[in-house]
C-alpha cells in the first residue's frame, strides 16, 4: 500500500475474497490493530522472497558443501561474497552468542558489504552437511542498481541484522527466544516507557561505534 503493485496476482482456481477498502484497512488495520506488525513483516517476507528470487533468476552461483564445524567466512575478513543455503543450517555468531541462524533459502553475508567495512561476525555450518551457494558481491551490487527493489531490500536485511548485532552485544547473551524478548526490550527501553524513540534507538545503535543515517535509524 503506498506505491504502484509490481506484481501480478492470479486465479488458478474459484476464490471467494473479500475487498477492503484501502481508507479502512489504512485506519482500522495497519494503524492500531493488534495485526499491524504480523500484516508489515508479511509483506516484508513478500519483498525479501521476491529480492531472492530476482538473484537466483539472474545470476549464476556457485555452490560448496562444507561439513559440521565448518566456517563460511569469519570475524575480521574482508566481505568478498554473499551468500544463500541451499541445504543444512548456517549460524552467524558473534563471539560466542548467536545472532541468528540462516534457514534453506536464505541470503545471508550481505551486512559488511552493505555497510563497508571487514566481518563483524563469523557464520559456520552446525548439521552435519551445509549446501550453500555463492556469488561476488560485485555481481550483487551490479544486479541491484538494476533492480531498485532488491538495492532496498539488501539495506533492509542488512540494518535488521545489525541491529540484532547490537542486541547480543549489549546483553552478552545469544538473540533472545520469544520469551526472553520482553526482558531484551526492557534493558534497550531505558526510560522505561515501554516503547522505544528514536533518540532511544539512535543511542543504542551507537553503541556499536558505526554513524547510521536518519533513513537507516
Amino acid at each position: 500500500m503506498g506505491r504502484k503493485r509490481r506484481t501480478t496476482i492470479t486465479c488458478v482456481t474459484p476464490v471467494n475474497a473479500l475487498r477492503i477498502d484501502k481508507e479502512f484497512f489504512a485506519k482500522y488495520i495497519v494503524k492500531g490493530s493488534p495485526i499491524a506488525t504480523q500484516l508489515r513483516e508479511k509483506a516484508n517476507k513478500e519483498k525479501f522472497d521476491r529480492a531472492l528470487s530476482i538473484i537466483e533468476r539472474n545470476e549464476m552461483m556457485d555452490a560448496t558443501l562444507y561439513e559440521k564445524g565448518d566456517a563460511i567466512f569469519k570475524e575480521g575478513d574482508v566481505p568478498r561474497d554473499a551468500y544463500i543455503v541451499k541445504e543444512g543450517r548456517v549460524d552467524v555468531i558473534a563471539g560466542e552468542h548467536q545472532i541468528y541462524s540462516v534457514k534453506p533459502d536464505r541470503l545471508f553475508g550481505i551486512n559488511s558489504d552493505v555497510l563497508k567495512r571487514p566481518r563483524k561476525a563469523t557464520a559456520t555450518c552446525t548439521t552435519d552437511t551445509c549446501v550453500v551457494m555463492s556469488m561476488p558481491s560485485k555481481r550483487l551490487r551490479k544486479l541491484a542498481k538494476k533492480f531498485p527493489v532488491l538495492q532496498s531490500t539488501l539495506s533492509e536485511l542488512a540494518l535488521r541484522q545489525e541491529l540484532r548485532r547490537a542486541v547480543v552485544l549489549r546483553r552478552m547473551k545469544s538473540f533472545p527466544n520469544k520469551e526472553q524478548l520482553k526482558e531484551a526490550f526492557d534493558e534497550i527501553d531505558v526510560d522505561g516507557s515501554g516503547t522505544l524513540d528514536a533518540q532511544e534507538l539512535r543511542e543504542f545503535m551507537n553503541t556499536l561505534g558505526a554513524a547510521f543515517s536518519d533513513d537507516e535509524m
